[in-house]
């Protein structure tokens, strides 16, 4: 049993990669030298560097100080569209590269479980229309988020010079 930042959860093996990946990351010198026409040339050390930097970053989802908008791009990162799994540093690629045995969708499946308890504890911290009002529609919420990421402090000053006189918000008002 592992405990995360005040929720007690089950940590199956498929979990862990998302979780805790150990070890340091690989000493990643991006670029060497420009290649011709413009590319950078990497190397193949290089490469799976990144794929394991962007599999580590998945512990920011854990973290209580990580922005919601960090977060909505780590989650959409791994729920991409299928059509996509097979591209370059997708998640599946990711995971197959570093978990060869471990499967990316039972990955996601616990990503998927987990991923509802961190962002229930980083909306907590906000006042409780605005945190409702996330987790009721957290697609919106990651759209205002990419559009502005200061959006949420934006409303916070917003709600409190313009206070609803029944404790909420003017629902459409926040659609704009």
């Amino acid at each position: 049993m592992e405990q995360g930042h005040g929720t007690s959860v089950s940590v199956p093996r498929a979990a862990q990669l998302a979780i805790d990946l150990g070890g340091d990351s690989p000493d990643l010198h991006v670029v060497r030298e420009a290649a011709p026409g413009g590319y950078a040339a990497w190397s193949a050390e290089e490469i799976v560097g990144l794929h394991f930097i962007l599999l580590d970053d998945l512990r920011r989802l854990a973290e209580p100080e990580t922005p919601l908008e960090e977060r909505f791009e780590l989650i959409e990162w791994v729920f991409t569209e299928r059509e996509l799994d097979e591209r370059p540093f997708s998640f599946r690629r990711c995971v197959r590269l570093f978990m060869r045995t471990c499967d990316p969708d039972g990955v996601r499946d616990e990503l998927r479980r987990l991923a509802l308890a961190w962002l229930r504890e980083a909306v907590s911290r906000l006042p409780a229309w605005l945190g409702e009002r996330i987790l009721r529609e957290p697609q919106w919420a990651a759209t205002e988020l990419h559009r502005n990421p200061q959006w949420i402090n934006e409303e916070l000053l917003r709600h409190a010079r313009e206070p609803d006189l029944f404790g909420g918000f003017p629902p459409e008002e926040l659609k704009s």
